[in-house]
């Protein structure tokens, strides 16, 4: 039998998994709690979910959706180190944020790390697109010519790894923290002073 498609419920009960979680730890969560904070029975949540791990999952996949939609606008023209500044501190808000909910998705479950898989492996439209934009740059000699690939999954183990510093400094260490991963990533991407325009890419 499918699953009902009303997505008001599915958000609400996602929505009240997410605060158990929080209040309770992954572990210690239970389906009972999640239904009554969603004021349904515990048999509804298998309508939407199979298991706690499946919430988790929807929970990841829903913070990186809102992420990548903060993020695209910024990708279409990183050109300069302040673009790419612009870039670090979305990503950086959208942590601190979002802080609970990224615990729960990285500590207690581990499934925001993400898990490699031979090139050429089928890959979400937006991933795409980000390939196709980081193409088009390089073409334009905006970025520093090479795999348009691999600088997007550079690209997104970077934004990992500072969602995931981000939750072990203090805010004091943040704007340090932030100049190092902008000189990182202009070294990464941006051509060399001097080194600009569309011939620069040329092989």
């Amino acid at each position: 039998m499918a699953r009902p498609a009303d997505p008001h419920r599915r958000e609400t009960i996602l929505r009240a998994a997410t605060e158990v979680f929080i209040e309770r730890g992954f572990s210690d969560a239970r389906l009972t709690d999640i239904a009554q904070r969603a004021s349904v029975v515990t048999s509804t949540l298998y309508l939407y979910f199979r298991s706690k791990e499946e919430m988790v999952s929807a929970i990841a996949q829903e913070n990186r959706q809102i992420l990548l939609d903060r993020l695209e606008p910024v990708l279409a023209h990183l050109r300069t180190e302040e673009d790419l500044a612009q870039f670090v501190e979305i990503v950086l808000a959208h942590a601190r944020e979002r802080r609970d909910e990224i615990i729960i998705i990285s500590l207690e479950s581990g499934l925001s790390t993400p898990r490699g898989g031979r090139r050429g492996a089928r890959r979400g439209p937006r991933i795409e697109k980000g390939i196709e934009i980081i193409r088009h740059l390089m073409a334009e000699g905006a970025l520093s010519p090479s795999d348009p690939e691999l600088a997007m999954e550079m690209l997104i183990m970077m934004t990992f790894w500072i969602i995931s510093h981000s939750l072990m400094i203090t805010e004091e260490e943040e704007e340090p923290f932030k100049h190092f991963c902008v000189q990182w990533l202009s070294r990464a991407l941006l051509p060399a002073r001097g080194d600009t325009g569309p011939e620069a890419a040329s092989p």
